[in-house]
């Protein structure tokens, strides 16, 4: 049985190289992304079972429309791969009122898994895969989130990856039939830095994190992550969070803390129902 495979950021960097690789082997891939003309030029490229989504991950009401689409074309879905990101400085807000980072790297994945997770339950082996941060030597507590309105967006980021590594560890709780990952790609070499706005303190840090940890090739990591998509990891097939080299990370106190994750978990949700999107409670 032909398997479909969900990639949302496919437009560009990891994202956008897993979508092929998958589409390589078979998959039938719908990739989402922001920038219609890469996808377009993604879709002639590769010429087969791959279907274009251009969409703001950003906004929660787009998300859900988004994933209501495929709903309504796809009875069965195997995987879905979360890469989209961006990282900013200054606070940014989408038009909806969330901090922008915060939304597209965690609230509107959380929405999107949600949303399709009864037909990601009827596949014989699905998986979800986050492209985060996992593992950060931090920890959130109850006043983090929801995020506070004097929040930076920098902060922001920081804040939806840790959230990432929470979600992962109270998702495979609820629903352990679905196989989920949170993984740390250390550097890689993407457009994500670049195109973080200017700030001479964070682009000299980056530069010297570039220097000591040598970014790795998107094609090279972004084969790590199919390996882990099926199932051949087998360190991913026994733990949630796995870094740069496919290894899996130990849980901090932080993460190990039920108060904190389940608060995570019920402020989330508590945001995506006041807007409105969310019919049940099933996630």
């Amino acid at each position: 049985m032909e398997k479909t495979a969900i990639v949302v950021g496919a437009s560009d960097g990891i994202g956008k190289q897993t979508a092929i690789e998958l589409s390589k082997i078979g998959y039938t891939v719908v990739g989402i992304g922001r920038n219609k003309a890469k996808l377009s030029q993604l879709a002639k490229q590769l010429q087969g079972k791959f279907e274009t989504i251009q969409a703001d991950m950003s906004l929660l009401s787009t998300t859900a429309q988004v994933a209501t689409q495929i709903l309504e074309h796809y009875a069965q879905i195997d995987l879905i791969i979360h890469t989209a990101d961006v990282l900013l400085i200054k606070r940014q807000e989408t038009s909806e009122g969330h901090e922008l980072t915060l939304a597209t790297n965690y609230l509107s994945r959380f929405l999107f898994n949600a949303i399709l997770l009864d037909s990601l339950k009827k596949s014989p082996a699905p998986r979800i895969i986050h492209v985060a941060a996992a593992g950060m030597p931090f920890k959130l507590n109850v006043k983090d989130f929801p995020l506070p309105q004097s929040a930076s967006s920098f902060k922001g980021h920081t804040v939806g990856q840790l959230a990432n590594d929470y979600y992962g560890i109270m998702f495979s709780l609820k629903h352990p039939t679905v196989k989920i990952n949170v993984l740390n790609p250390g550097m890689v070499n993407t457009n994500i830095r670049k195109k973080t706005e200017s700030n001479f303190l964070v682009s000299m840090v980056m530069k010297m994190m570039e220097r000591i940890a040598k970014p790795v090739g998107v094609e090279a990591y972004s084969h790590s992550v199919v390996d882990i998509a099926l199932g051949k990891n087998q360190e991913a097939n026994r733990t949630i969070l796995i870094n740069s080299k496919g290894k899996g990370i130990k849980l901090s106190k932080g993460l190990q803390n039920t108060a904190i994750q389940e608060h995570i978990w019920e402020q989330t949700e508590q945001l995506i129902k006041d807007q409105k999107l969310l019919k049940t409670t099933n996630q």
